[in-house]
C-alpha cells in the first residue's frame, strides 16, 4: 500500500511540473531561398500576451555554395511591417538585425523577442547568385 501512495505522489507531482510549463513549440513549413530572388520565408502570428518569443532558423545548403541574407519585419501584414533593425526594434541578437549565411552545410540561427508587441513576424530572405538555401523555421511562444 505504501508503494502505491509513492508511485501515486510522485507521478501527481510530475503532472503538477510540466502543468506549470507555459509556452507552446511550432515549426512553419520549410522554404527555400532560390537565386538572387527575395521572399518571405516564414509567417510567425502572435495572438495574445507572451513574455518572449524565440525563433530559430535552420539555413541548410543544397547548391554547392550557400548565400543570401535573413531579416526579420513584424506588423499586421506583409505590406505594412517594417524591419526591425536599430532603429526600430526592441530585439538585442545581432548588429543590424540582419543574418548573413556562409558557405557551411548547416547554420543555426537564433532570435529571442522579448515581450512580442506585432500581430505578425515574418524572416524574409534575400538570396545571393545561384546558390539554394533550403530554409526551415521553429518557434516558440512563453
Amino acid at each position: 500500500m505504501k508503494k502505491i501512495i509513492i508511485i501515486f505522489a510522485i507521478m501527481l507531482m510530475g503532472v503538477s511540473i510540466f502543468a506549470q510549463s507555459r509556452g507552446r513549440e511550432k515549426t512553419v513549413t520549410t522554404d527555400s531561398l532560390k537565386g538572387n530572388n527575395s521572399s518571405i520565408l516564414a509567417t510567425i502570428p502572435i495572438t495574445g500576451t507572451y513574455e518572449s518569443l524565440f525563433i530559430e532558423i535552420t539555413a541548410t545548403r543544397v547548391s554547392t555554395a550557400a548565400g543570401g541574407t535573413f531579416y526579420i519585419y513584424a506588423g499586421l501584414s506583409e505590406t505594412t511591417a517594417q524591419q526591425l533593425n536599430e532603429d526600430n526594434s526592441s530585439v538585442e541578437f545581432m548588429i543590424d538585425d540582419t543574418m548573413a549565411t556562409t558557405d557551411l552545410a548547416t547554420q543555426y540561427f537564433n532570435i529571442l523577442i522579448p515581450n512580442p508587441g506585432a500581430s505578425k513576424y515574418f524572416i524574409y530572405g534575400d538570396g545571393d547568385d545561384s546558390d539554394t538555401v533550403k530554409v526551415a523555421t521553429k518557434y516558440f511562444l512563453k
